[in-house]
């Protein structure tokens, strides 16, 4: 059998139709394939619409078979460019975020003289947010309506072989809250009525990080195997408060374009390494963290982002009048983050 000219009609979301034409001709012998330099296309971004002179209903069938068997089937298309950035939400927009961190096996270590306390740490921190977008700004949001549906932190301590448990829920579960952009830091306070001194001391440490933990995408359009370095402050995600001065490497890659329910999607793999020092605080903090984001290309929101690894603590802690201690740790952490849009 002879696989002749063929031509591919291809459409994608980004650029116009394509023909891609092939005017080698293939040889099969006895079932196997001797030339596989078939043209590729891609998978993702790419349908094909019809094939076209083939010599019988029977190669129709049987030639995207063979080439699949071969690996000749779609592969990618370096060429074409998709904006990840996209274009700010509307204000009115509501979205669900939930995000849930889990430590497994943290290992710390108190050294006070003579005296060691070994701790083994199991945790899992859950929250769960509608936002309302009241105002938008050249660069995104700028006052936004935030409501707590969840805001917990379950954890289990094994010191020197006992163990306790703890389970913490936020005073700020069932409250809505309204924030305000000013001068590059969010400010949070109750929609109606005033925060007690407790509903405030949390607020205010989640305002220090919110929007910061948004991973963030370049403006220019991007294609499938590009790489960027990522935005340092999304760091915060993973809780220490890093020095400014903090050594950051990180890199971005732009792996692939999948389809979910109909809707494209970019996945983006990343991973990034700190080492931050305060001398005078005698404050180490070391990580190394990988991670993927799933971004919908048409609403432009990460419909799930995952990120893995492990920050490493050494630090001098007081433990009463003239007693410091030494504190090391390690501290394997997973967090799972989610956005949906609501109706």
């Amino acid at each position: 059998m002879t696989i002749r000219r063929t031509q591919y009609t291809m459409q994608t979301n980004n650029v116009n139709t394509v023909k891609v034409w092939n005017n080698e001709y293939y040889s099969v012998m006895k079932g196997c394939l001797m030339d596989c330099s078939v043209h590729t296309m891609t998978a993702e971004a790419v349908k094909l619409m019809q094939v076209e002179w083939l010599d019988s209903i029977g190669e129709i069938m049987f030639a995207p078979i063979l080439l699949g068997l071969f690996g000749c089937g779609p592969k990618v298309i370096k060429n074409v460019s998709y904006d990840l950035h996209g274009s700010p939400m509307s204000v009115d927009t509501t979205y669900s975020d939930k995000r849930v961190a889990t430590i497994t096996d943290a290992q710390v270590t108190i050294t006070m003289g003579e005296d060691v306390d070994n701790k083994l740490i199991q945790a899992t921190k859950r929250l769960l947010i509608d936002t309302t977008i009241l105002k938008m700004g050249d660069s995104g949001p700028e006052s936004v309506e935030v409501h707590f549906h969840e805001f917990s932190n379950q954890e289990t301590v094994t010191t020197n072989g006992e163990t306790a448990e703890k389970n913490n829920t936020s005073p700020l579960v069932g409250l809505t809250t309204v924030g305000e952009l000013t001068d590059g830091q969010w400010i949070f306070g109750l929609k109606e009525g005033d925060l007690n001194f407790a509903q405030g001391m949390m607020l205010t440490m989640f305002a220090q990080n919110y929007e910061k933990v948004n991973f963030s995408y370049p403006k220019s359009q991007v294609m499938v195997g590009d790489t960027w370095e990522m935005d340092p402050s999304y760091i915060g995600i993973i809780g220490p408060k890093f020095e400014k001065t903090s050594a950051i490497t990180s890199q971005c890659s732009f792996t692939e374009v999948v389809e979910i329910e109909g809707v494209q999607h970019a996945v983006i793999d990343f991973n990034f390494q700190v080492d931050s020092k305060n001398v005078e605080k005698k404050l180490n903090i070391q990580a190394d963290f990988t991670g993927r984001c799933v971004r919908d290309l048409v609403h432009f929101i990460d419909t799930k982002c995952t990120l893995t690894g492990a920050y490493n603590v050494q630090m001098e802690a007081p433990y009463g009048p003239d007693v410091v201690g030494q504190v090391d740790s390690v501290n394997p952490v997973q967090i799972e983050t989610t956005r949906t849009l609501k109706e």
